[in-house]
């Protein structure tokens, strides 16, 4: 009987240090890119571009990537690329058809829960986003939480599209602030989006107060390219830092670079893509 016991106590100690063993942090590569919706002819049309960005998710395989301006031409046009690089979606339309989905790699993450909320008075149910383009724009948060398969370790990713109007973008950069700090005061969380914004504005000064958020540019310890995100399709114009990626004090971040990568010298967008590379601790 003695000897039952000792291994059941024997199995119990291996079955409770097995978690230990498994690594206590993970690598994860981010990507934020405004995709441009399919309004454009030419070199810029949608067509064309699709291949280019897929070409950069080749490039650079980000584990996890916020898109803007996703319409149905993106949906059905990027949807085999997807599917041959084993990227998931998560995505929903706002009223007019334009979405802010986040891809994510199904080989290294978990889809553990989606959620979608709006930057308005009424976040929970549809509804314009203050004085959005006069009330038309009905501006979505794709929020996401995703376990790592090796590790185990959780994080939350959100992903936006402010609005074009000074006041609905403080408005909204407050409410990302709150949210963050009501719901993962516990959890590495990113927030990636085109913010219509500048740093010097007070919704990018709504987004980091407190130090609830921080923009990854500062805490990065190597940098690739650095400069502005939005290019307009205009050749040697880097143009303002609209787009931003935000970090919380579960994440380190150790590389970011702006994507001025160009196939054969043709755009992938009117916003380069912001890419880090974080570490994310048990």
């Amino acid at each position: 009987m003695k000897k039952f016991f000792a291994l059941l106590l024997m199995l119990a100690l291996l079955l409770s240090t097995g978690g230990c063993n498994r690594p206590q942090e993970m690598e994860l590569t981010m990507l934020s890119q405004n995709l441009r919706i399919a309004a454009d002819g030419g070199d810029n049309d949608v067509f064309l571009r699709v291949d280019r960005f897929a070409w950069l998710l080749e490039k650079y395989r980000p584990d996890v990537a916020g898109l803007q301006e996703y319409d149905p031409s993106w949906d059905v046009l990027l949807e085999e690329y997807l599917a041959e690089l084993n990227y998931g979606i998560v995505f929903k339309y706002r009223g007019d058809h334009e979405a802010t989905p986040i891809i994510y790699n199904k080989d290294k993450l978990e889809l553990v829960s989606e959620n979608f909320f709006w930057l308005s008075e009424t976040p929970e149910v549809e509804s314009p986003s203050w004085d959005d383009a006069n009330g038309t724009r009905n501006r979505i948060v794709t929020e996401c939480v995703f376990k790592d398969k090796e590790t185990g370790i959780k994080f939350a990713h959100l992903n936006t599209h402010f609005g074009l109007t000074a006041y609905c973008q403080d408005e909204s950069g407050s409410l990302i602030n709150r949210y963050v700090k009501e719901h993962y005061t516990d959890m590495a969380v990113f927030v990636t989006g085109d913010f219509n914004t500048t740093e010097n504005s007070q919704a990018y000064d709504n987004i980091v107060a407190d130090e609830v958020l921080i923009n990854a540019y500062y805490l990065a310890e190597e940098f690739g390219d650095v400069g502005g995100t939005f290019n307009g399709f205009n050749e040697g114009q880097t143009g303002s830092t609209i787009d931003f990626t935000f970090i919380n004090h579960k994440v380190n971040t150790v590389y970011y670079s702006v994507l001025y990568d160009q196939p054969e010298g043709k755009f992938v967008s009117d916003h380069f893509g912001v890419l880090t590379k974080n570490i994310i601790s048990r």
